[in-house]
């Protein structure tokens, strides 16, 4: 209905075992088998659009069409309210941001650290990081944003604290691109919840 609906995207290998099932191959898992996208239901893990695809398919081919028929398909069940789309890296492509802007949807996506992406976090004021008060205490970490062409570049560095600790600890930056307006440390914390799509695909897996 009208409440909003958050939509887990991804990808896996599903491996086989046989050499005359068509379309399985070795991928970069180098296990055999079928390289399948999956879109869940944020909460309730629901699948909701499934394409199958041989082992050596790239993570983004066939992504864009695959994002068109899904909110296609979530429109004719019913779903009228906002759409939030999150995925990892293997999704950012400006073909998929930019369908879901004209379709009315928000999204989440990650970025690698690219040349453009590490030059944009680079600029960013010392004072504009904020700590993660909830970040275990075996690290630390914090949050910040700048903007990455027309999208909001959202960034979480971290680093370890305990023992095993380097002896210059130095940031790891994860980054995702968004087009969210809401408050820094919401859109960071549900981008962060994208990772218990896993578990859906281990159960499809199963």
């Amino acid at each position: 209905g009208a409440e909003r609906l958050v939509i887990d995207l991804d990808s896996f290998v599903g491996e086989v075992h046989g050499y005359e099932k068509e379309g399985a191959c070795y991928g970069y898992t180098r296990e055999l088998g079928y390289h399948p996208l999956l879109a869940t239901r944020a909460g309730t893990d629901e699948r909701l659009h499934v394409r199958l695809r041989k082992g050596s398919a790239n993570t983004q081919r066939g992504a864009p069409r695959f994002v068109d028929e899904l909110i296609a398909r979530v429109r004719r069940a019913g779903a009228t309210g906002e759409i939030l789309l999150r995925a990892d890296s293997g999704f950012w492509n400006k073909k998929i941001t930019a369908g879901l802007r004209a379709k009315g949807c928000l999204y989440s996506i990650g970025v690698r650290l690219s040349k453009p992406v590490a030059a944009a976090i680079e600029v960013i004021p010392d004072e504009a990081w904020l700590r993660l008060e909830d970040y275990p205490e075996t690290g630390e970490a914090e949050i910040a944003e700048t903007v990455l062409g027309a999208d909001r570049l959202v960034v979480r560095r971290a680093r370890t604290l305990d023992a095993q600790q380097q002896l210059f600890a130095t940031w790891q930056h994860f980054a995702f691109i968004t087009n969210r307006t809401e408050p820094l440390e919401l859109v960071e914390r549900e981008h962060r919840e994208h990772a218990p799509v896993d578990r859906g695909i281990r159960d499809l897996k199963d």
